[in-house]
């Protein structure tokens, strides 16, 4: 019953006693209301037991200076709530609600308390427990996603390497990975500043293993005002196209009653490290201020929504015909 419950509430840690190899992390982006300043704070534990490296971490990604920064934290340090999100690293709190920072190490001082207004939850269900669907039922997957809140407001400041930055009025997004890798090949977009503020999208497309073979899956929401327009592998959804060059992507999404079309320009990318066999040893570079336009209408091709987003996060990984060569054009 435990994880169950665990299974509905994919915000909370969902790591278990001594795993042999397993990664969690959680990604806060925090955009002032100027757009001048768009930072992303990704706490996370990574456990390989056989390297013998498992420690807890928070990576920040400064998209303004795009400089990213890796603080590794004894896993001792790490500690989370049984009921409820709230997980500890050293004196650094992260929360559904706010997040508190302490970090002063490698000739980097970043502090501060950012509180969360307004949150956009993904919605849950006993048939969907979130964005990963029926999927999130099974315990075979090389890794789980989750969205915590799709927009939300933001208050409170924080100062790092001397300069005071505050969020008040700004615009804040929180999602969360888990498991033993990341695939080895993906597009993620996401973007809750368009000129609509009442938009918000995140998309990712993936190689997903799959009992001893793979396919490409994907998933997509577009909050539009109140309602959440969802595609997704597990919906019925058909990717009808994926093209990549060096600087921009396109992805064309169907359903029976909607199409999405997004196209994404990169910006300035900052690296990441990200898990293989729950060890953060491979680089990932990431937009955190790329610009994506999309189109959503209905199958009679009247648009429901189109325009552009800003301080967008945009990534591209991997061998991009991994995900194209399922895809009938």
């Amino acid at each position: 019953m435990t994880n169950l419950l665990k299974i509905w509430h994919p915000e909370r840690y969902q790591g278990r006693r001594n795993p042999s190899a397993y990664f969690e992390g959680w990604y806060f982006k925090l955009v002032d209301a100027s757009g001048q300043h768009i930072m992303a704070v990704i706490p996370g534990v990574s456990f390989c037991q056989e390297s013998g490296d498992s420690h807890a971490f928070i990576q920040i990604i400064d998209a303004m200076a795009c400089t990213t920064h890796y603080f590794r934290y004894d896993i001792r340090s790490f500690s989370s709530l049984r009921n409820s999100f709230e997980i500890h690293i050293d004196d650094n709190i992260f929360s559904s609600s706010s997040i508190h920072l302490e970090v002063d190490q490698d000739r980097a001082l970043l502090k501060g308390t950012v509180f969360f207004e307004e949150i956009t939850a993904w919605p849950v269900t006993l048939l969907s427990p979130g964005i990963m669907g029926w999927f999130a039922y099974m315990p075979f997957m090389e890794c789980y996603h989750g969205i915590v809140s799709l927009k939300h407001g933001l208050k409170g400041c924080v100062d790092f390497n001397g300069s005071h930055i505050s969020f008040d009025g700004g615009i804040g997004y929180t999602e969360k990975d888990w498991g033993k890798s990341f695939p080895s090949a993906w597009i993620w977009i996401q973007s809750n500043h368009f000129e609509d503020a009442g938009v918000c999208l995140t998309t990712s497309v993936a190689k997903i293993p799959w009992l001893g073979k793979s396919f490409t899956g994907f998933i997509a929401g577009v909050q539009v005002g109140e309602k959440l327009y969802r595609f997704a592998t597990y919906t019925g959804a058909v990717l009808e196209a994926v093209q990549v060059d060096e600087n921009t992507v396109q992805i064309r999404i169907s359903n029976t009653r909607n199409r999405l079309s997004i196209h994404g320009i990169r910006s300035k990318t900052g690296m990441l490290l990200s898990p293989k066999m729950g060890v953060m040893a491979k680089q990932i570079e990431e937009s955190a201020s790329a610009v994506v336009h999309i189109c959503l209408s209905d199958k009679d091709n009247r648009i429901i929504f189109e325009g552009s987003g800003r301080n967008s996060g945009l990534e591209i990984m991997g061998d991009m015909s991994e995900l194209t060569a399922g895809i009938k054009s």
